[in-house]
């Protein structure tokens, strides 16, 4: 998932666990979508550094300022820039 092969937590784990078990797992067997978010950002930062923090950032920023130009339309920030899982 860091690397953006799978987008879904299900398939990323099915596919993980075929190609470390060979075949099909118990689906209790697997680890939370929460064990495998925090794995990939522990992840980014070992691969990405500060620079990650500074990323994000400025893609705050960025869409503070387009939030700003659309109020009218009362926008609300989500996803990967609100949460940090980027």
């Amino acid at each position: 998932m860091y690397r953006r092969h799978e987008k879904e937590y299900y398939r990323a784990k099915l596919k993980a666990a075929r190609a470390v078990c060979g075949g099909w797992v118990k689906p209790s067997d697997l680890p939370s979508n929460a064990e495998i978010r925090d794995e990939i950002q522990r992840m980014a930062c070992l691969f990405e550094g500060e620079g990650r923090h500074e990323r994000l950032r400025d893609m705050r920023i960025d869409a503070l300022r387009l939030m700003r130009l659309l109020a009218a339309f009362k926008p609300k920030i989500i996803g990967s820039t609100l949460t940090g899982h980027v």
